[in-house]
């Protein structure tokens, strides 16, 4: 979505706002979910380290973001910082999936153990 905000910057500021603010929203209501995921899929045992973790995962966009953000916008304009997001939620989904795949490959592991 970043990618296309990236491409709007045609749009009256208003709209462009109010298009930024939805994706705000919509972009924050998936924390409680996740949570509740969590505490739902892990051992009992470990649901505190993985929380802490997602809560970790969660918010190291927002420290990071902020720096690129502001030098692509110094850079080249709005346009490019939104594109920037972009690229990151790109990266944020690779990153999960490299995680997804380790994991998958230890859960294997121990139940081949077992």
């Amino acid at each position: 979505m970043s990618l296309l905000i990236g491409g709007l910057r045609w749009l009256p500021l208003w709209a462009l706002t109010g298009v930024v603010l939805v994706y705000g929203i919509v972009i924050t209501v998936d924390s409680a979910p996740t949570s509740t995921m969590i505490t739902e899929v892990v051992d009992d045992g470990r649901v505190g380290s993985a929380l802490a973790i997602q809560a970790f995962v969660e918010t190291l966009p927002g420290i990071v973001a902020p720096v690129l953000f502001g030098a692509a916008v110094d850079r080249s304009g709005y346009g490019l910082a939104f594109q920037t997001l972009g690229v990151a939620a790109f990266v944020g989904v690779g990153t999960v999936v490299l995680v997804r795949s380790q994991f998958d490959i230890e859960t294997s592991a121990m139940a081949s153990s077992d």
